[in-house]
């Protein structure tokens, strides 16, 4: 059952894709990841490389879950290079003996692609949402940084945190990225801004009742006022479940490039899972 096309790990369990760029002539792709097949416990990142998209080296587990602000899980987050350096932004989460959690925008970064050293956290929860508030998606435009962080407001409504730096940093919150009347369940997660052929999208895995499914809205950013202003209404990437935590980032040739998560392979009895592995990266 191991795919031959999509990268997915020897044992344990595989989710959400993080940190995608290209640095020093090699694409990186980190996941989500625990040793054993469980969706619960302390996530990590595990780390591949390649040459051409196709074949892929596992080079081992970037990010442990070793401080304080990290404890309970090293989650999703994403990955921009800037002045020869390539830095990681993740979600660090800390869990309580009551069952209660918190959660910090944290930074790592690299000279070499393969050793990350932590810099702690960047970007603290506003009081504006719950602990809900993780996944941060970092790009550069207009001359400054951008930051997108998956939100639950304190209404209990999905929605997408905008922030702007200067230095990748120390971060200022610019308040909601999308208007409260859009229908975005009660959470959104991987929050990701992408152009295409001069359009905008703003995308999230939308959490709601009905299930989680990832969502592109069609619209502009308006930077000055830090809104995306929308088109209409979210279009599903797909409603199977088949993927979900889609991220993007652009190449040196200036392609645009998508990655999911395939968790179909989740559908199995939890009385008698299999050894082996869960998921995939395609």
């Amino acid at each position: 059952m191991k795919p031959v096309y999509h990268i997915s790990p020897e044992h344990g369990f595989l989710n959400d894709p993080n940190g995608l760029a290209k640095f020093r002539g090699e694409f990186h792709a980190f996941y989500q990841w625990l040793p054993e097949v469980t969706p619960r416990g302390p996530k990590r990142w595990r780390h591949c490389v390649s040459k051409d998209l196709i074949h892929w080296n596992d080079v081992g587990s970037s990010l442990e879950p070793t401080q304080w602000y990290e404890k309970d899980g090293c989650y999703s987050g994403s990955g921009v290079v800037d002045r020869d350096r390539y830095y990681l932004f993740y979600t660090g989460n800390v869990r309580d003996e009551q069952g209660g959690r918190e959660s910090f925008q944290c930074a790592a970064v690299s000279q070499d692609g393969r050793q990350f050293i932590k810099l702690g956290p960047v970007v603290r929860r506003p009081r504006a949402y719950t602990p809900h508030f993780r996944d941060p998606k970092v790009w550069r435009k207009e001359g400054h940084w951008w930051m997108l962080v998956g939100a639950q407001t304190q209404e209990l409504t999905g929605n997408a945190a905008l922030f702007r730096s200067e230095d990748l940093l120390h971060w200022c919150w610019m308040g909601n990225a999308l208007a409260p009347d859009l229908d975005l369940g009660y959470m959104c997660e991987c929050p990701d801004l992408l152009e295409v052929d001069g359009k905008e999208f703003l995308m999230v895995s939308r959490q709601s009742e009905q299930g989680p499914c990832p969502l592109a809205l069609a619209g502009r950013m308006d930077y000055p006022r830090g809104r995306f202003c929308t088109a209409g209404p979210g279009v599903p990437l797909d409603e199977g479940m088949d993927f979900y935590a889609p991220q993007s980032f652009t190449d040196e040739a200036g392609r645009r490039l998508l990655f999911g998560w395939v968790r179909g392979m989740l559908r199995i009895s939890s009385a008698s899972p299999p050894p082996g592995r869960a998921g995939s990266t395609a």
